[in-house]
C-alpha cells in the first residue's frame, strides 16, 4: 500500500489477499472500528467526487477479528 490511500484500494487489497469479494459497508465498518487507519486532511480528485485519504496509524497492539470476513451472497 501507499503512504496514502483510499478504503476501496484498500478493500481492493484485501480481497486480493483473501481472494474473495468483500462487502463494502462491512470493511469500511470493520476498519474503521478497528482504529488502524486514520483520515489525512487531503482528498484524492478523480472524475468522481472526491475520496477521502487516509493512512496506517502507529501500531500499539496487534489486531485480532473476532469474525472473519464472510463473502457476500
Amino acid at each position: 500500500m501507499p503512504a496514502e490511500f483510499t478504503l476501496p484500494e484498500l478493500q481492493r487489497t484485501f480481497e486480493i489477499v483473501l481472494d474473495r469479494p468483500l462487502e463494502k459497508s462491512a470493511f469500511r465498518t470493520r476498519m474503521l472500528a478497528a482504529d488502524l487507519i486514520e483520515p489525512v486532511a487531503r482528498m484524492r480528485k478523480g472524475s468522481n467526487r472526491p475520496a477521502q485519504l487516509y493512512r496506517l496509524k502507529k501500531a500499539k497492539a496487534r489486531v485480532f477479528f473476532a469474525r472473519t470476513f464472510i463473502p457476500p451472497g
